[in-house]
């Protein structure tokens, strides 16, 4: 019978190969997995339960009334099921709900894990610092990706440092079967003009402001460098959240997706790629980059969070330093006269193998299954 109950509401896309490498060396029967109904890859060290429904509501009604009725769900499988210690949660979406979910978890003798992939949720400002602030005071153990979290949890919300743990975040990899992600990524590159030589850089993921979009649109749009050269393609792929893109408008090297893809679109457009930005403001650590590290693309990231730590075991990439539209503007600049310089970087798979065995989801799911342990006792 599970001893661990492990809770992912956002587990689809990215985030359900994420919690399959995190549970990759559980043991069998001892942990249940309650996650998203568009899971959409294997779990063989878990029981999976698709109970999470909500991101498929159209309004935010029914979208809290049906978290709501979820957690409510797990919160009797766990009264039924008293060998549960450990209950890991990896997501918040409504506080009153969560903050009181964890009290009735405490009432009950069971230690409870949150996993603060990032500080307070994007583009929230302080808004919910408060809130984030109670709910990390609530836990019994908060996990993070990298030393800079943990320093930042520590000074800005007064987390004792023994109640955090660093585990870090792992190569996201795919089980699309690879002919099936070439053969689309050509389709692509018929689609959008893509030539043999020609130099792809791109954003992918959600398109936010604290991701520096707003800087990259100023330093293309303003830069003949860069936007008056058809050998070179600036892409950007995934939902807009707030960006103005109009700058863009009329350049023709430019290819902009402005919807959510298909994970199996997600890696094609990866496979096209020739560099990756990640100028973030504001980030702890993000699986953009490293599912770009899994295929041999190089990256360009600024000195926030986590993102600069692969740099340190591998060259495989650029640090921009503080994500501002001049440092931006520089490192592309260097890029697009050293065309050649990132083909070789592609090329140099002992750089990229170095971070991918850093970073292998074997290692650091024995890190989670050490810290079960030690809670259980």
């Amino acid at each position: 019978m599970p001893s661990v109950v492990y809770i992912d509401p956002q587990s689809y896309n990215n985030l359900s190969l994420y919690d399959h490498g995190m549970l990759t060396m559980m043991r069998p029967g001892e942990i249940v997995l309650f996650g998203s109904s568009q899971w959409d890859c294997n779990m063989p060290n878990a029981e999976l339960k698709r109970w999470f429904t909500y991101n498929g509501k159209k309004n935010y009604l029914c979208k809290g009334l049906s978290y709501l009725s979820t957690i409510l769900r797990i919160a009797l499988y766990i009264s039924r099921h008293p060998e549960v210690k450990v209950v890991h949660i990896q997501w918040l979406r409504l506080w009153r709900v969560d903050i009181m979910f964890v009290r009735w978890l405490r009432s009950r003798g069971i230690k409870v894990v949150f996993t603060a992939h990032n500080l307070l949720p994007h583009d929230s400002g302080d808004t919910q610092r408060d809130k984030y602030s109670v709910y990390y005071k609530a836990v019994d153990c908060i996990c993070v990706h990298t030393v800079a979290t943990k320093s930042e949890l520590i000074t800005q919300f007064e987390v004792e440092p023994d109640k955090i743990e660093i585990i870090p975040h792992g190569i996201i990899s795919t089980d699309i079967p690879e002919d099936v992600i070439r053969s689309r990524a050509g389709e692509l590159r018929k689609l959008y003009g893509i030539n043999p030589g020609d130099l792809v850089i791109s954003s992918l993921g959600i398109q936010s402001f604290y991701k520096g979009i707003d800087n990259l649109i100023k330093v293309w749009s303003q830069d003949e460098k860069f936007n008056s050269d058809s050998r070179i393609k600036l892409m950007i792929v995934g939902k807009n959240s707030g960006v103005d893109y109009s700058p863009l408008k009329g350049l023709g090297n430019v290819i902009v997706v402005d919807e959510r893809v298909s994970n199996e679109d997600f890696h094609a457009y990866l496979e096209i790629s020739d560099v990756v930005l990640l100028p973030y403001r504001r980030i702890s650590q993000s699986g953009v980059l490293f599912s770009a590290i899994a295929r041999n693309k190089p990256v360009v990231v600024s000195n926030v969070g986590g993102l600069p730590d692969p740099l340190k075991v591998g060259c495989v990439g650029w640090n921009m330093g503080s994500p501002d539209e001049d440092n931006l503007r520089g490192v592309m600049s260097d890029i697009v006269a050293n065309r050649e310089d990132v083909k070789g970087l592609q090329c140099n798979n002992n750089e990229f193998q170095k971070v991918r065995d850093y970073y292998s989801w074997s290692s650091i799911s024995k890190m989670l299954l050490n810290l079960y342990d030690r809670l259980m006792e």
